[in-house]
């Protein structure tokens, strides 16, 4: 593979980790502080 395929499932990654909280708040129907 490529570099910028790694870089992409960096970014990928990133994304997905940082949706976890949000959509377990949304599920628990707590408000999720966002900027």
């Amino acid at each position: 593979m490529r570099w910028f395929t790694y870089v992409a499932y960096s970014f990928g990654g990133v994304f997905l980790v940082n949706a976890i909280p949000h959509s377990v708040s949304g599920v628990l129907g707590r408000a999720f502080p966002s900027p």
